[in-house]
């Protein structure tokens, strides 16, 4: 395992040369200790047996925490062509290339965010090899696939919008005009607004579809305001009929529609001061409905 691995192979030769020096040392095997290592013991197990036998098990699961010990342990470069043809195989599936993919770049996110003084520099590494496979498919991305991109961190997707945007060949060679720059940065600034509306969309089933065709119009090079032009339909709203008094009291909008017929009535039957109150009280649960220093009469259609 020294052999494959010159983090080891240097932290050995240098606890032997302090030991050496020192009268205590007596022979004794030197101890490394491995502290925060990716993956666990576990990881390390499998880059041991793999050092000793040639043999490793890649999977999606855990690509990126392999990759980190990997690049932590700063082991030879047949484990990183493995890695990377395992990476491959895993893109150039037709149906789940992409979804394998923004797997294994959630893995590395994750792992960066949670120990970056550690497995940034590695996690960074595979996320951009990840990233420009992304670019490199960026003429087959559909609104399907742009649905699976808005699963990305705010900061990855606008880094895979802007790079798809500048991948796109330059219509002329000349200079860019101040309006074609401003139009670009309107374009990028749509993107990030579309990417947030997206994670916070109430009804993914169809306004997220209505957001990823916007994506993606825009990434094929159409202007802001056609993009605007894709609407969200709203659903027509069908029209109520009148509840009937079976289901005045049972529906939801009992108690919002019986206040409203009473204000509506009340306002209509207002009572002067001068008169006398008037003593006909509907018994409803055998409860009279007041109001003030008043009785009103109420509808007939609220006697039960």
């Amino acid at each position: 395992m020294l052999f494959e691995s010159r983090k080891l192979h240097s932290m050995t030769r240098q606890v032997l040369e302090t030991s050496s020096a020192s009268s205590n040392f007596g022979g004794a095997v030197p101890v490394l200790e491995l502290t925060a290592f990716p993956g666990g013991a576990e990881m390390f197990e499998t880059l041991a047996i793999y050092c000793y036998t040639g043999e490793v098990s890649f999977s999606l699961a855990n690509l990126a925490a392999m990759n980190c010990a990997i690049e932590f342990l700063e082991m030879r470069d047949d484990i990183r062509q493995s890695a990377k043809r395992f990476l491959d195989q895993q893109i150039s599936q037709e149906n789940e290339g992409l979804t394998n993919l923004l797997q294994v770049v959630n893995a590395a996110q994750t792992l960066a965010q949670a120990q970056p003084e550690l497995f940034h520099a590695a996690s960074e590494t595979l996320i951009e090899t990840c990233m420009s496979k992304l670019v490199r498919r960026g003429d087959t991305l559909d609104a399907d696939a742009m649905l699976q991109l808005f699963t990305l961190p705010s900061e990855l997707f606008i880094e895979l919008t802007q790079r798809l945007l500048s991948s796109k060949p330059l219509q002329s060679t000349a200079a860019r005009t101040s309006s074609e720059i401003a139009n670009e940065l309107c374009v990028q600034a749509k993107l990030a607004q579309i990417h947030r509306d997206a994670q916070r969309s109430l009804s993914p089933s169809h306004c997220s579809r209505v957001l990823a065709q916007q994506c993606v119009q825009l990434l094929q090079g159409k202007s802001v305001e056609a993009v605007d032009a894709i609407k969200v339909e709203k659903p027509e709203m069908a029209c109520e009929e009148p509840l009937e008094l079976s289901m005045l009291f049972t529906s939801d909008k009992s108690d919002k529609m019986l206040m409203k017929l009473m204000d509506d009535d009340l306002s209509a039957c207002a009572v002067s001061s001068s008169s006398s109150p008037v003593d006909a009280s509907i018994c409803f649960a055998s409860e009279s409905f007041r109001f003030g220093a008043h009785t009103h009469t109420l509808p007939e259609t609220f006697v039960v």
